[in-house]
């Protein structure tokens, strides 16, 4: 939406003529309006041939071959607000309920119309030309309609006409309205523009709120100083914001600490610049408290581009473990994305890389940063990812995954460049520091979850010999769990060129004595495929894993079922269904609780039929054939026939060490 923008003159001349000529006189003006709104032209007659003469020297309509137009758009939306201040709101306007009521329906009906801010006009109209007290009839809004008319609101502020009172009292009661909300700025910034045009109202205002105790009133402060600084003399506004850095009161002194960001410090005020800067400087070395700090971390961003030296204050800051310093950081960083190539900016991220998971803004921020390193320098987002779980106990922290965590750059990489997730999978699987194998496998799980799978990367793994690839797939049969993910990673071992029998006995032995015992329908998937698209190695390996899995399928088929062991038939139907019913139970709960499709549909219970129909707005749908959404997992037999061996594999092979020699495939 386009910005309001306020013409003085042009009103004035409005209300002019229609000071010259009495309302019913000048009827014809509003006829013009109506017409230009559907953009057309009205045409004149020669009743109205004085008033429309008037009209034209002061600018405000075109007269073209016996049609009349108005001159802009402005004066068009001043007599439609007129007309539906004179027919619509006059009338209403002492019942506060039936106004707003009226006032909010007007906002709906002329924000998508081709002229625009008619209902800021309407509020202009009703307090300069009707005396009525705007500000006094905000506080009547409720909340249901306070959103809808909010923006008509504040864009209209600066030009209407109010007392100090209830200018205070109506900025006060829309800041709680809007404390929690993204659009909070924007009575700021109408406070602003109010002060750079009615700079004595708002020096005025300045002095009324240095004696507020209320800290969102106290929080005006800086908008109401910037805007004054606009329209009068700099040196006398610099000089009341730095004074009030004295105030006893820790609110005030932080608003004025950011009241010196905000100034417009142009070539002739560089000595302004430099007094603010060494004030700030001061501050950081000669105080601890985080308010004061994080406020002086937020105003040397507002002066990012004004002085050199503020990147090295902020690196200074990043050092302060505080949770407000941190934010204030991380908004920096945010906003401004073009310094990402310099060092201090990742220098700074790094130094987040420590902040704790509870705190939600920060970690957005971060994860915005990171995305806008995925173009240029996408390597250095695993070099903060290493620094992250590196730096707290990630073990313990499973709010922590970075898989989740940062999960918008992580997308974005694994949509554009997925070979660089698949290099830092195979290090991470092939370092030393357990956490970055748990860090992999999170990734990893990650995507399994999602249907996606990985493969090592082939470069890597021709740079490793047989002993880091030994480490690699231990390290993969322990930490990953989802089927498919695992059959394509440690399968995709056998790309390592040139090729090895130790390595590929270590493959074999991996499948045929866990992969392919717990998960035989992925790997039989897994090998088909590769049978008709791999390479000879990987061929003749998948040929040899599946001739494994139907003899050790074959032999178990062949073997004697012992009738001892055999339930009553009746009595084990009624067990299994029983225990079917259970678990479907335990299933579509779990799945219901992090189910965003399961968010979407209304939870309908039927007791019968084969069609569904619902009721909506007194009429019911047309019937719907039911149907039927399945998911299906392979559960590992491991966990079935032997999950306490099954768990001390896993812990062997977590835990197992980089030995200097290995030449044997036995993995127990």
């Amino acid at each position: 939406m386009t910005e309001f923008q306020f013409c003085q003159d042009v009103y004035l001349n409005c209300d002019r003529l229609l000071a010259i000529f009495p309302e019913d006189d000048s009827s014809v003006l509003f006829d013009i309006a109506r017409y230009t709104q559907k953009n057309q032209s009205y045409p004149l007659n020669s009743a109205h041939e004085k008033m429309l003469s008037v009209a034209v020297e002061l600018e405000l309509i075109i007269v073209n071959d016996g049609q009349a137009t108005f001159s802009n758009n402005f004066v068009t939306v001043y007599f439609l607000a007129r007309e539906i201040c004179n027919n619509q709101l006059i009338p209403i306007f002492e019942n506060t309920a039936q106004f707003w009521e009226a006032f909010e329906q007007l906002c709906r009906d002329t924000r998508n119309q081709a002229i625009k801010h008619i209902a800021e006009m309407v509020l202009i109209v009703l307090s300069r030309d009707f005396s009525k007290d705007i500000c006094a009839q905000v506080l009547s809004i409720d909340r249901d309609r306070f959103w809808m008319v909010y923006f008509a609101i504040t864009d209209s502020l600066p030009y209407i006409n109010k007392t100090l009172d209830s200018l205070l009292d109506m900025t006060l009661y829309i800041a709680q309205m809007t404390k929690s909300d993204m659009t909070h700025g924007r009575i700021y910034s109408a406070i602003s523009k109010m002060c750079e045009i009615q700079p004595e109202l708002g020096s005025e205002l300045f002095a009324k709120l240095k004696e507020q105790t209320d800290q969102l009133l106290i929080s005006l402060i800086p908008a109401v100083l910037s805007g004054i600084s606009k329209s009068t003399k700099f040196e006398d506004v610099y000089e009341r914001a730095f004074q009030l850095i004295k105030d006893e009161n820790l609110e005030i002194k932080c608003q004025a600490i950011f009241t010196l960001s905000l100034f417009d410090y142009d070539d002739l005020k560089r000595t302004y610049l430099s007094e603010t800067i060494n004030e700030y400087n001061r501050l950081v070395q000669g105080t601890t408290d985080s308010h004061i700090l994080s406020v002086v971390a937020k105003s040397y961003g507002n002066l990012m581009s004004k002085d050199r030296t503020i990147p090295n204050k902020l690196v200074e800051l990043s050092h302060i473990s505080d949770s407000n310093v941190q934010y204030e950081l991380s908004t920096i960083l945010f906003q401004h994305s073009e310094y990402k190539s310099e060092p201090w900016y990742k220098d700074i991220l790094i130094k987040l890389s420590f902040v704790e998971i509870q705190y939600k803004g920060i970690i957005d921020n971060l994860s915005y940063c990171l995305h806008n390193f995925v173009e240029d320098e996408p390597e250095f987002i695993f070099t903060f990812f290493e620094h992250w779980v590196q730096n707290r106990q990630y073990y313990e922290e499973s709010s922590s995954n970075i898989a989740e965590v940062f999960k918008f750059a992580l997308e974005e990489l694994h949509t554009t460049k997925r070979w660089l997730i698949e290099k830092y999978i195979t290090l991470w699987f092939n370092h030393n520091d357990s956490v970055l194998h748990t860090a992999a496998a999170d990734i990893v799980n990650y995507y399994g979850v999602r249907e996606s799978t990985f493969q090592l990367c082939k470069t890597e793994l021709d740079k490793m010999d047989s002993n880091d690839i030994h480490f690699i797939i231990s390290k993969i049969l322990g930490y990953v769990h989802w089927n498919t993910m695992l059959c394509a990673l440690v399968f995709s071992v056998l790309q390592r060129e040139p090729v090895s029998d130790v390595i590929n006995g270590n493959v074999l032995w991996a499948f045929n004595n866990y992969i392919a015992y717990n998960y035989p329908g992925a790997t039989r998937d897994l090998l088909k495929v590769k049978i008709e698209t791999g390479s000879e190695t990987e061929i003749q390996m998948a040929k040899k894993i599946l001739d494994q899995i139907e003899r050790y399928f074959e032999n178990l088929r062949r073997l004697p079922k012992l009738k001892e062991f055999y339930p009553v038939e009746s009595r084990a139907n009624e067990y299994l269904k029983l225990k079917a019913r259970k678990q479907d139970k335990n299933i579509r709960e779990k799945s219901e609780e992090g189910s965003v499709l399961s968010k979407l549909f209304t939870k309908i219970v039927l007791k019968g039929g084969k069609t569904s129909f619902s009721k909506y707005q007194g009429e019911f749908s047309d019937r719907t054939a039911l149907q039927e959404i399945s998911y299906s997992y392979e559960l590992p037999r491991g966990e079935i026939f032997d999950p306490v061996g099954q768990k001390l594999l896993r812990y062997q092979w977590r835990t197992l060490r980089r030995k200097e020699a290995r030449d044997e495939t036995d993995y127990s």
